[in-house]
């Protein structure tokens, strides 16, 4: 698939006009229950960009069974998108009318995701992380800290025994996302399920950054018994206590972002992709399917 096909599609999931939430961890659990193995991915506007430039990295998110809206300019994206479906004079319009309502329709959008209740509906991997492990809690289910650097996921494991004193913790380790880390995390991990004294882990949790966890998640899925894989990328630093979150009001009006930035000023190289991102929906370069779950 070449990197220019103005068709590239990256899919996201969602529930459009409901608690996306509510069913996500209604499904989850029904899938858990049945056995059936559920894969999570958490996209940003970084991962769209990814996925643009390296049509593989496009086909293994895509294959995962849940994508989660996780950065607010993906409902951005959303909005102008809908605009365009809506307009009776989208697909006819010239050239200047197209760059014209496109200028309207991203200035409307950038206003309600960061004045208004568009960035609400994001759904980002830190929180569902949080809500999946009270889950597991109240179940009984085993979960599994894999990934991060200095310790933070033993730190990430303790702080959330401490919160869910009823958590099954089968273990944390920090490993290597490359393959060449793959046969010890693997040992592990099937260590760990041993010692739970069950043939697998419930919910594995990994955060070896975009990408790289993806990657890991599908090459060795069917190398362990875990009923749940999900990518949370730096999650494990807010839950250490290793990063400071942006403040609630700050993540509803869609500038958790621009947070990061102010406290890790060297993050400003990659939020640069949320610029090309924010060209590559305008252009229609890239187009993002938006499901109902």
């Amino acid at each position: 698939m070449s990197v220019n096909n103005l068709n590239r599609r990256v899919i996201v999931k969602i529930n459009i006009g409901g608690s996306l939430k509510d069913k996500l961890l209604s499904q989850v659990k029904d899938r858990l229950e049945k056995g059936k193995q559920t894969k999570v991915v958490t996209p940003n506007p970084e991962f769209i960009v990814k996925a643009y430039h390296e049509p593989n990295f496009n086909l293994i998110i895509n294959k995962f069974d849940y994508s989660l809206p996780d950065g607010a300019y993906l409902l951005w994206a959303k909005y102008l998108q809908d605009k365009r479906e809506m307009s009776k004079n989208w697909d006819t319009a010239g050239k200047a009318k197209k760059v014209a309502y496109n200028a309207v329709w991203a200035c409307q959008g950038a206003f309600r995701l960061h004045f208004g209740s568009l960035a609400k509906a994001k759904l980002t991997g830190v929180d569902f992380m949080d809500d999946l492990i009270a889950m597991a809690a109240k179940e009984g289910k085993s979960v599994y800290f894999l990934g991060g650097r200095d310790s933070v996921a033993g730190k990430t494991a303790k702080y959330f025994k401490k919160k869910y004193n009823d958590l099954k913790v089968a273990g944390w380790y920090e490993g290597e996302a490359g393959t060449g880390g793959d046969k010890d995390v693997i040992m592990m991990i099937k260590k760990a399920a041993k010692r739970q004294r069950k043939r697998s882990i419930d919910l594995l949790f990994v955060a070896y950054g975009m990408g790289r966890q993806e990657e890991w998640i599908m090459r060795n899925k069917d190398k362990i018994k875990v009923n749940l894989l999900i990518g949370i990328g730096g999650a494990f630093d807010y839950y250490s206590g290793k990063v400071t979150r942006a403040p609630l009001w700050l993540r509803q009006r869609g500038g958790e972002w621009l947070f990061r930035i102010l406290i890790q000023p060297w993050r400003i190289k990659r939020q640069i992709k949320l610029l090309e991102f924010v060209y590559l929906v305008w252009s229609e370069k890239v187009r993002i399917d938006f499901k109902k779950i």
